[in-house]
Formats: structure tokens, C-alpha cells, sequence
């Protein structure tokens, strides 16, 4: 199993010969030298030139690169991944579950759900331009999502109240109770004791469903191999 320095070493794709000398380092921990040099096929200065920052031929490199491909290749670039709708946000106040004919999730950055994890979505329906737009939820960075508590106050979110459907508004505080009101109209949806046990998840944001359409893949691994590789091409003359 590759160890997480390792793969944090290749996500980063080497472009000097410092970084391909540490991604060279990371693999010796995880492969002894004898059986790297047997599946490059290369022989020991050459593993000693790699691992010293040294200039080693283009060929060598290209016996390196070839047996140790998947851990080389880079994953840093941001790719699509997708979002889970859970719901619909009809007209603003009423959460309901999804149609059978509604999609259940929509592509987002990897990004996205890697800083958020928990995050969900639930679709906007309504008669303005707005309509299938997805709402963005989280539970990321809540100090206790298990209940309505001050770090709600003055902030959108959506909440689960025990057996009943969840319910989308913002949070204010009144005396000894909270009170989740409409997000247009200001009126009071529902009230809520301070002591409560009505689970939540904050908004984050608004995305269109046509988010992703234009995504392209990054090239930065490819970019940094092809200087790499032309560091080593000097190495020649």
C-alpha cells in the first residue's frame, strides 16, 4: 500500500530535480532500493544520482517514470466529482423529496466536496430563473450539529426537526427561544426551545446546474514532466 507522504509527494507532480529526488526518497520507504533497481531496470549510481539531486540520463528517467506510473502520475489536478441532491426547496419554504423524473446529484469540482465533506444539495423549484439551481449544504466545521444552538443565530440553514420534513429558513434568537423565519418574507416558520435536539446543516452557496459544462482537465502534471524531462534532456549535451 502506497503511504500518504507518498501520495502527497506525487500529487504534487516533481518538476526540479529537488521534488523528484524527495518523490524518489518516498518511494525507497516504501520499496527497498534492490527491488526499485530491479523494476526500473536501472543500476545503483543511478538510484544514487536521483536520490542526491543529480542529473541522470532521459532514458533512465523514462525506466523510472514507466515502472512507477500510477504512483507518478499526478491527481493534484481539480476533476468532477458529484454533488448528492437530497431534496427540493419548493418556492422558497417547503423541503420536499425529490421527484422520480428529478436528478439526484450534479457535478461539481472535486475541491467542492473534498473541503466541505459533509455536503449536500437540495433543488431549487420555483417560478423564477432561478428554478433548478441547487441549494449547497454542509455540516463541515459545525461545533455541534445536533442541535439549534448560537452558532446558528443570523445564519441560513436547514433544519431536521425529529419525524418531520426539514426545513429550510434563517435563525434568530428571541428570549429563551429560537425562531427559524422565511428567507423572503421574514415570517416565522417554527419555534424552537433553546434546548432542543433539532439537527442542522448550514447554506454555503448557490450553483447552477450547468456549473461543470466547460470544465477541462488541468495539465499540470503533464507540464511539469515535460520541464522535468527537459532538465534531464540538457543533461545530454
Amino acid at each position: 500500500m502506497i503511504n500518504k507522504t507518498l501520495v502527497e509527494a506525487m500529487n504534487n507532480s516533481p518538476n526540479s530535480l529537488e521534488e523528484f529526488s524527495q518523490f524518489i526518497k518516498e518511494l525507497c520507504k516504501e520499496h527497498s532500493q534492490k527491488d526499485i533497481i530491479k523494476k526500473s531496470g536501472i543500476d545503483k549510481n543511478v538510484l544514487y544520482r536521483a536520490l542526491h539531486q543529480q542529473n541522470i540520463t532521459l532514458d533512465n528517467y523514462y525506466k523510472i517514470k514507466k515502472a512507477y506510473h500510477e504512483q507518478f502520475k499526478s491527481s493534484s489536478s481539480e476533476g468532477i466529482d458529484h454533488l448528492p441532491i437530497l431534496g427540493q426547496i419548493v418556492g422558497e419554504s417547503k423541503v420536499k423529496m425529490l421527484n422520480f423524473s428529478q436528478p439526484t446529484s450534479v457535478p461539481v469540482t472535486t475541491g467542492l466536496i473534498d473541503r466541505w465533506t459533509p455536503v449536500f444539495g437540495y433543488l431549487s423549484v420555483n417560478e423564477t430563473c432561478y428554478s433548478y439551481f441547487v441549494y449547497v449544504f454542509s455540516a463541515k466545521d459545525i461545533e455541534d450539529s445536533n442541535c439549534i444552538n448560537k452558532q446558528c443565530i443570523n445564519r441560513m440553514i436547514m433544519a431536521y426537526p425529529h419525524e418531520e420534513d426539514p426545513m429550510y429558513g434563517m435563525v434568530i434568537v428571541v428570549k429563551d427561544k429560537y425562531l427559524l423565519i422565511h428567507p423572503q418574507t421574514r415570517e416565522t416558520l417554527c419555534e424552537i426551545p433553546k434546548k432542543n435536539n433539532v439537527k442542522w446543516s448550514k447554506f454555503l452557496c448557490i450553483i447552477p446546474f450547468s456549473l461543470m459544462e466547460n470544465h477541462k482537465e488541468d495539465n499540470t502534471y503533464e507540464n511539469n514532466i515535460h520541464k522535468l524531462e527537459a532538465d534531464f534532456f540538457k543533461s545530454k549535451k
